[in-house]
């Protein structure tokens, strides 16, 4: 249970992969199982708030008038035509999610008001919500992304592949941040951010716990990537683990 005042102990950082996991799927699979992977995406991400994708311009979609995203896709295949790629069947729009800001996708993020108390906005510029609370600097990226990646390879050491990369550019999930958007600026400053963890960190292990398993029931393989070592030492198989101790830089 949360006491006492809730405070802005999170940073923005100018990376888009400040933290990020990939579901890597080889082209042995087949591309069959891609509509149920978008469906398991899509679906998750909207009921988590952790992207909420209001529109597609390329393929006439918004949220307003048609519903979830992965509902229209069902409801619309045609919008997405056939692109003569295997593994880009018709119907599948992964590849045509924007994060950039004004794009059309949202994260909602819960952060502290004046009064310390928990308020909620839906993001998708971490400087443009990070600024008015007062944090030191921030930059212009999606909290939250992502990627639908194909790589053709001819090197037996990187098999070709199809996956799927989500990444973070704040550390507002974590319960152990840095000071890099405050006043020291410091990466190696390690504050405590177990209030607003404990609020936001749920619902992005409940995206990523449900992606790792999809992940391992279709045959891929599944990855976790920090790029600060204090958020590394707090990545767990399956996402964030939001009882971790204070790391030790």
């Amino acid at each position: 249970m949360r006491s006492g005042r809730l405070v802005n102990a999170w940073s923005s950082y100018d990376s888009e992969e400040v933290c990020w996991w990939e579901a890597i799927f080889p082209f042995e699979l087949g591309p069959d199982f891609l509509s149920s992977w978008q469906d398991v995406v899509l679906a998750t991400a909207n009921d988590t708030d952790i992207l909420r994708i209001e529109k597609i311009d390329r393929i006439d979609y918004s949220r307003e008038v048609d519903g979830r995203l992965v509902d229209f896709l069902h409801n619309h295949p045609e919008s997405v035509p056939e692109s003569g790629d295997e593994w880009r069947p018709a119907g599948f729009a992964l590849n045509y999610i924007e994060t950039f800001p004004d794009r059309g996708s949202k994260t909602r993020l819960t952060y502290a008001d004046r009064k310390g108390e928990p308020a909620d906005a839906w993001v998708d510029n971490m400087h443009e919500f990070a600024y008015p609370l007062g944090l030191a600097r921030s930059f212009p990226n999606p909290p939250f992304s992502i990627d639908y990646v194909i790589s053709d390879s001819y090197d037996p050491d990187f098999p070709s592949h199809v996956g799927t990369i989500f990444s973070v550019s704040t550390d507002i999930w974590f319960p152990w941040t840095s000071g890099f958007s405050h006043e020291s600026g410091l990466m190696d400053e390690v504050l405590d951010n177990r209030g607003l963890a404990a609020i936001n960190g749920p619902r992005l292990n409940t995206f990523l716990h449900q992606m790792h398993d999809e992940t391992a029931r279709i045959g891929g393989s599944w990855t976790a990537r920090g790029g600060l070592k204090q958020l590394q030492a707090q990545l767990n198989e399956k996402g964030i683990d939001l009882s971790a101790p204070r790391p030790t830089l």
